[in-house]
This record gives structure tokens, C-alpha cells and sequence, in this order.
């Protein structure tokens, strides 16, 4: 006998609006691919950590060849079917880079209704986060105008957007699309 499994996975996530940390009922997602930001710092911030509490300069994301941001929130069925996928292609990109030259980058932007939420979801998560008290997650989700979840992001070194989101590149492509991610990334605005 052969057996097929599907997995289907809805393209958004909806939101509790009367638990929500700004987002609202999530249907469609929208990212404004006009901003541009005086500098990275000022974009995405400067105070970032690893699931360990381990601090993350600003310096060691901006070294790697593509930096993401990954919008998810434990709640959002899509982003646990997403999870697993972005945390093996954050791996599988990355393996055999020397210290200090990754391939990708990933910076978590929690989407999570409280702390005790945003612990129990970055504890597998390889890659750096923003703290869950930090301000530059509403700033960011208000810049980007984040209305869905999971998105992906993809930035240029200048703090411009260069795709909206690659999620469904990643899901599809995996590792294969890392060249267009890295053309994509150099390319002016």
C-alpha cells in the first residue's frame, strides 16, 4: 500500500485581537518595500540575544552574507509548520562557514502575547533574536506594516527591504536558493 500524506499549511496566521501586541486580525500581509532606514542600527536595533540569554552585536548579524528577519509567534499554527523548516535551512546554509562569515542570518522578531510564550518558542531557535521587551519590535512590525505571520523578510545591508518575504522560496527551494538570495540582498534599491 502507498500512503500519501499532505500537509497543508494556510499562507497566515490570524491574530486574537484582544491578545494582540499590535498586529490586529492578521488576513493579509502587507511590508512597505519603500522605507529606507538612516542606518541599520536605527532599523532592527542593536540589542539582540541567542536563546541562552547570550548577547549578539549588531556587527556579528551584518557580517553574514544575507540577514533575514523571521516575524512568528507561538500561537500562529503556520509558524510551527514554518519552524522547523527555517530552522533546518538556517543549519543546512550555514554548515562549514568559518566563525564570523555565515551564509544567512536570521534575526527572530517575536510575535508571542507574553513572555512566558516567547520562552517556550525561541528554546529550539538557533539563530539570534530581539529581546521580548524590546521596543524595536512594535517599531518594526508598524514599519514594515506586518499584518500576517509567518514573514520573512529579506534586507539589504542599507536597512532597505529587498523582498517582502522569501518564506515561500525557502519552503520550496531550501538551500537551492541561496544565490538568489545573496543576488537579491547586493542589488540597489
Amino acid at each position: 500500500f502507498f500512503f500519501f500524506f499532505f500537509f497543508f499549511q494556510a499562507e497566515d496566521g490570524i491574530r486574537d485581537v484582544e491578545r494582540s501586541r499590535g498586529l490586529g486580525d492578521v488576513y493579509k500581509r502587507q511590508v512597505s518595500t519603500q522605507s529606507t532606514w538612516e542606518s541599520m542600527d536605527k532599523f532592527i536595533g542593536t540589542d539582540f540575544i541567542l536563546n541562552n540569554g547570550t548577547k549578539v552585536s549588531l556587527e556579528s548579524i551584518m557580517s553574514a552574507k544575507v540577514v533575514l528577519l523571521y516575524f512568528s509567534g507561538i500561537w500562529c499554527p503556520p509558524c510551527h509548520g514554518f519552524e522547523f523548516v527555517i530552522r533546518n535551512f538556517y543549519k543546512a546554509v550555514n554548515e562549514g562557514c568559518e566563525p564570523g562569515k555565515k551564509n544567512v542570518e536570521i534575526v527572530f522578531v517575536s510575535c508571542d502575547n507574553s513572555v512566558e510564550e516567547f520562552n517556550e518558542h525561541i528554546v529550539p531557535m538557533p539563530f539570534p533574536m530581539l529581546p521580548f521587551d524590546s521596543p524595536k519590535i512594535a517599531d518594526l512590525e508598524e514599519d514594515l506594516d506586518v499584518e500576517s505571520i509567518p514573514i520573512v523578510p529579506l534586507l539589504r545591508k542599507d536597512g532597505t527591504i529587498a523582498r517582502e518575504s522569501v518564506r515561500q522560496i525557502i519552503q520550496v527551494q531550501g538551500v537551492h536558493c541561496l544565490p538568489e538570495l545573496i543576488k537579491d540582498a547586493d542589488a540597489p534599491f
